[in-house]
């Protein structure tokens, strides 16, 4: 039944594990968004065009499928519209967040993006999709990722 709606499954434990897997899928999707915005706010106030920057990343061992997809299909494009809701991203991140901190870990990485992903959502005006995170550092950096 679960090849009709997904071509790639992996049975990765008990009960709950799946839902523990995608948030924390989703938690490291949101990390890459940011930290590629992060970036490429370095990448412009040097004077390096945001596309070829991300031809730098996507050649180098920092690629991700943030670099690779979302940013020049979603982001560069100004379209913001890769299908994720923020909100559903969101959603994600606080069982991520509830995930790591049920089992003592200490992560501020996972912390900065569920801040990050929250002060996104400001700066769109309708409801957002989860690249939105990009268009929430142009605005604090004062950069244009858009070409």
């Amino acid at each position: 039944m679960l090849g009709l709606i997904g071509a790639s499954i992996h049975h990765v434990g008990g009960p709950g594990a799946g839902d523990a897997a995608k948030a924390l899928n989703n938690l490291l999707s949101a990390t890459n968004i940011a930290a590629a915005a992060e970036i490429l706010s370095a990448a412009s106030r040097f004077g390096i065009e945001p596309a070829v920057m991300l031809a730098v990343i996507n050649a180098s061992t920092s690629r991700s499928q943030a670099s690779e997809f979302k940013y020049p299909r979603h982001v560069l494009s100004g379209k913001f519209d890769s299908g994720f809701a923020m909100d559903l991203m969101l959603k994600d991140l606080g069982i991520a967040r509830t995930l790591t901190s049920e089992t003592g870990l200490d992560t501020p990485v996972t912390d900065a993006a569920q801040v990050v992903a929250q002060s996104s959502r400001a700066y769109a005006d309708t409801p957002p999709d989860h690249t939105e995170i990009a268009r929430y550092y142009e605005a604090r950096n004062g950069v244009l990722f858009r070409e």
